[in-house]
Formats: structure tokens, C-alpha cells, sequence
């Protein structure tokens, strides 16, 4: 799926300060109608103060929000037909589930028998109609999540937005609802943004991601293109982990850059993330489930492939793997495998010794010019 095709919501170079640091630096980003977008980045990186200008909480120092192609910069939030979703439930402990999901539509001075179907319908889409009664002192955390979920889709904003809503909750019950997100996003058609740090909720629920790194977008797409291909180092390490190799480049000839890896192998990688072909510094993305562990016997490395030397340093277990570090000969940052439990199982005592970190070239991934970042 590709997004947005028509934009319903339109961000244009968005610029925030707060006590003379700026913590938005020109964010620009459209989404389109029905797409599940998570703005994903590390505390402190801009992601909530965009979220709270796109629903009015904030006002940018520069930059414009449009909503279905009305500029609603200076609109206030209640007159907004967007709503929010957020960590802390904001229920009201005095009114049942009933009445809490309610509550807002009373304020549109909506006809109870509207009301009601549009509360029973809500409560049905988070499954949660028999504890209509209750109170939220009555409920579980991920019941009272579901609750202000249901109030807010009560309302049937084409809109909503959510910040780091399963924040609370326990691992399993954050799985679980991140699935229960999705199926509704999906079924109403209800375009979503949402906040996180969390990596894997960002992948496993979103259409496109974009990671925000210091106050701008470092990078915007699918998630698999962004695990896949990222394009600078922080994206890389932040999304899942990564070995950044650094390199020099020789030459460019044609789509291809010569370079040497590390001060010592050299190799021919294709240009990719907009790289120039200026000769310097450049620095590579490996992932450790490319990389692969054995013992070193002083073997030639095969056609298409590239070894780093070293010692077995460390494993840790993680269930159904294995994470293998190497510290590699004449570097500073160890490489760092994951194994398969019964790939790690095979090499038995072999690696104690002097081990091989081997991996395809077509694996590494050149990252955009350090000299280039802005």
C-alpha cells in the first residue's frame, strides 16, 4: 500500500522552540486517508510536540497543519474534527464505561438513541459491551485502554491520534493490543498516527514510519524498506540493530563504488541513498542476522563475500537465538551476529579460539555521506 495517494493531512515545514532550543526543525509530512503512520524516535526527538500541534495543543513557531486541505493552523482543538488517544487513560472515575464513551457526544448535543448506538457500536469494535456498566476502578489497564479507545472512535473522526497509548501495559497485553489497533484501523478506515519508541510496535503495526531523530525526519517509508535500506547510521542502529562499518572509497565508476572496508578489504558496493561519488569517508550498514560465525582455518573468502577476523567474545541467549559478539582484529566496535539456536549449536567448541565474521557484500548497506547530513 502505497501513501498518501490524496493527502487528509497535510504538515508544511513545521519549526518549534521551547526555551530557545528547537525541538521541531522544519518537519514536512502527509498522510494519506486510512493510512496507519507512527511517528517513531528516541525520548526527546520532536515525535509528541508534532502530535500535539497536529491536534492543537501546540501552536508551531513557523509552518502550517492542513486537514482535508483547510488550513486549521490557528484552529482551536475542540474545533477540530480530530481525536486522541492517549497513554494515560484521562477516564472519569465518577461515570461508567457507558457514560465515558458518552461523554463527548453529549457535548455535540447528539439524541440519546443516537448516542446509545453509537456507544454500543464502540464498545463492540474493542469488545468490552458487557462491562458497559462498570467503573473504571472496575476494569483492568487494558480494559480502561480499550474504553478510551471506544470513546474516541465513538466520535468517528476520520483522524485519531495516539500517544504511546500501550505505554502502560504489560508485555503481553501491549502485543495483543497492538494486533486489536490494527484490525480496527483497518475496518473503520480511519487514518491513524501514532506515537512510540518502541521499534517492533512500529513495525509490526504501520504502513509507513517515519523516524524522527533531534527534531527532524530521518527518515520516511515502509518499515520493511526502512529495516531493509536505511538510509544513515541512526536509522540503522535505531530500527532493530546494525554493524556500521566504516569505509574509504576509491573510485566511482558507473553505479558502483571501490572501496576499502575497515582500512583493509576492498571490495565494489553499488551506489545507493542519493550517494554523490565524491571520494572520502563513508560508512556501511551491516544487520547480525547476515553475519555469519566460524571458526577461522585461515580460509580464502568466497566469491561475493567478505570475512573480519577476530575472537569470540561473548553470547547471549535469547530463547530461540543466539546473539554472537566477535571482537574483531584491529577494531574498535565488536560485529555482532544473531544465530539461530541450532546454527549456534553446530559450532560447538570450534569458535573459542580465533573465530571468522563472514557476510555478503550484496548484504552491506551504504549509508548517505556523513559530510552530507545536515
Amino acid at each position: 500500500m502505497i501513501f498518501p495517494v490524496e493527502p487528509l493531512l497535510d504538515l508544511q515545514g513545521l519549526e518549534k522552540s521551547f526555551g530557545g532550543t528547537r525541538v521541531l526543525k522544519g518537519i514536512s509530512l502527509s498522510v494519506g486517508q486510512g493510512e496507519f503512520l507512527t511517528l517513531l524516535g528516541p525520548s526527546g526527538c520532536g515525535k509528541t510536540t508534532t502530535l500535539r500541534i497536529i491536534a492543537g495543543f501546540e501552536t508551531a513557531d513557523q509552518g502550517r497543519v492542513f486537514l482535508s486541505g483547510k488550513d486549521i493552523t490557528q484552529v482551536p482543538p475542540y474545533r477540530r474534527d480530530i481525536h486522541t488517544v492517549f497513554q494515560h487513560y484521562a477516564l472519569f472515575p465518577h461515570y461508567n464505561v457507558f457514560d465515558n464513551v458518552a461523554f463527548g457526544l453529549r457535548l455535540r448535543k447528539m439524541n440519546e438513541g443516537e448516542i446509545r448506538d453509537r456507544v454500543l457500536s464502540s464498545l463492540d469494535l474493542v469488545r468490552l459491551r458487557e462491562l458497559e456498566g462498570r467503573r473504571p476502578g472496575q476494569l483492568s489497564g487494558g480494559q480502561m485502554q480499550r474504553v478510551a479507545l471506544a470513546r474516541a472512535l465513538a466520535g468517528r473522526p476520520p483522524l485519531l491520534l495516539l500517544d504511546e497509548p500501550l505505554g502502560a501495559l504489560d508485555l503481553k497485553l501491549r502485543k495483543e493490543m497492538q494486533l486489536e489497533l490494527k484490525h480496527i484501523q483497518r475496518r473503520l478506515g480511519i487514518s491513524f498516527i501514532y506515537v512510540t519508541h518502541d521499534q517492533e510496535e512500529a513495525m509490526t503495526m504501520s504502513d509507513r514510519v517515519a523516524v524522527f531523530n533531534a527534531g527532524r525526519i530521518e527518515q520516511l517509508g515502509a518499515p520493511q524498506d526502512i529495516y531493509e535500506n536505511p538510509e544513515t547510521a541512526f536509522v540503522a542502529d535505531f530500527i532493530g540493530a546494525a554493524n556500521i562499518l566504516s569505509a574509504e572509497v576509491l573510485s566511482s565508476v558507473g553505479d558502483f563504488l571501490k572501496i576499502k572496508i575497515e582500512g583493509s578489504v576492498e571490495t565494489e558496493v553499488p551506489k545507493q541513498n542519493g550517494w554523490g561519488g565524491a571520494q572520502g569517508a563513508v560508512q556501511l550498514a551491516l544487520r547480525p542476522e547476515r553475519v555469519v560465525v566460524s571458526a577461522d582455518r585461515g580460509q580464502a573468502p568466497e566469491s561475493g563475500w567478505l570475512h573480519i577476523k577476530g575472537a569470540l567474545a561473548e553470547t547471549v541467549y535469547l530463547g530461540n537465538s543466539r546473539q554472537v559478539i566477535l571482537r574483531a582484529t584491529g577494531r574498535e566496535k565488536n560485529i555482532v551476529s544473531s544465530m539461530s539456536a541450532e546454527a549456534f549449536a553446530s559450532l560447538g567448541a570450534e569458535v573459542s579460539g580465533a573465530a571468522l565474521a563472514k557476510f555478503r557484500i550484496k548484504d552491506l548497506v551504504l549509508l548517505k555521506n556523513p559530510e552530507k547530513e545536515a
